[in-house]
């Protein structure tokens, strides 16, 4: 993964490149602050993507909200 900060003529956001020889992805952040993370849907995503139908899309919980 490489990441870096994007000039101000182009938006003063931040890129960042996943590189896999399977595959690419690029992720556009808007802005110079970091994207925050909810760690409790991320778990409840896992659980989901671990389990016997396999990822399924839930809505989102509260930041720190037990899943």
């Amino acid at each position: 993964m490489f990441s870096w900060k994007d000039d101000m003529a182009i938006g003063d956001g931040r890129t960042t490149v996943w590189v896999h020889p399977a595959l690419s992805l690029v992720f556009k952040f808007f802005g110079a602050r970091p994207a925050l993370i909810n760690r409790a849907w991320i778990d409840v995503l896992m659980a989901t993507a671990n389990g016997p139908t396999g990822l399924q899309i839930t809505r989102e919980p509260t930041q720190g909200t037990p899943a």
